[in-house]
Order: structure tokens, then sequence, then C-alpha cells
């Protein structure tokens, strides 16, 4: 696709998001290629799904608020747009988001937003089941250099396009 093209096709989605009463938020990163994309608080699965495949995206992430024993946490799920409207199993649900020295370190699959880089490890079974009270655990022999959650946790609902 052109740049021209592309510019106008994003332009395109963020008015249609703001039409929508959304707020949207642009955030660059890695994806196997470098790229553009949205944080969207609020935007709930199903309009998450049906734009990331009206857009031609081949993945979206959604997040939603869970409880859970611990406290209440968003559940982050990586959905393949391009094969459907299901989340990815294999990437596992993640509570997390990290950032610091294990987000720096990163050369592909990572977003940034305002200078900051943040990773959800999809993927990564050592956060398989942790939850974003775990990660200040220093004992816990299986969390890197653990950083805590950042992002939009006062939300909802989330949705990343890109």
């Amino acid at each position: 696709m052109r740049n021209s093209e592309n510019a106008n096709r994003r332009k395109q989605f963020e008015d249609l998001v703001e039409e929508a009463g959304l707020s949207i938020y642009s955030i660059g990163g890695s994806y196997g290629i470098p790229e553009s994309s949205y944080i969207i608080p609020a935007m709930n699965r199903e309009t998450a799904t049906k734009l990331g495949q009206q857009y031609g995206q081949d993945s979206v992430i959604y997040a939603e608020r869970e409880q859970l024993p611990g406290g209440s946490a968003l559940a982050y799920k990586m959905i393949y747009t391009s094969r459907g409207k299901d989340y990815d199993k294999s990437a596992g649900v993640r509570y997390v988001v990290l950032d610091g020295e294990i987000a720096d370190e990163r050369d592909d699959l990572y977003s940034e937003y305002n200078g900051v880089k943040f990773v959800i490890p999809f993927y990564d079974p050592a956060y398989e089941g942790k939850y974003p009270w775990d990660m200040n655990d220093p004992e816990d022999p299986d969390i890197e250099n653990p950083a805590p959650e950042t992002g939009a946790a006062d939300e909802d609902e989330v949705s990343v396009e890109s």
C-alpha cells in the first residue's frame, strides 16, 4: 500500500473511532516490521475484531478487566483477526505489561508510547499465570527483572489496533 493510501486509511480509522466517542492514542513499535498502532481504551472486543478485519490487520490485542482472587487486573489477549475472532490460545492470556530493561532490550514485538517501550509478554511461559501483584516479588525465580504494569490500567476494556 502506498504511503498516501495508508495515510488516508489511518485518518479514516481515526475519524471513525473518534466519532464513536472513544479516545485514541497513537503508538509506535515493531511487529515483524516497524509500525504505527493505536491504543483505544473502552473499545469492546466485537468492535476491535470487526475493525481489525475491516482494516486488514493481522491481529489486535484486546484487554478486559477481570476480577481475580488476588484483585482486579486487565486480561490481555491477542486476536488474530486474519484467522477469525477467537484469541490465540498459544499466546496465552497475560495480565502484565512490562517496561524498563525487559522492554528496552527488545528489537521486535514491542510497543512504544511517549518514548517508553512496553511489552505484553505473549508466548513467554515465564509470565503465564503472573499477575500485577506478583511482579514485585524478588523471590520469584521465574521472573527476571520484574517491572510494574503500565498503560491504561483504569479502563475496563482496551484495544490495540495497528
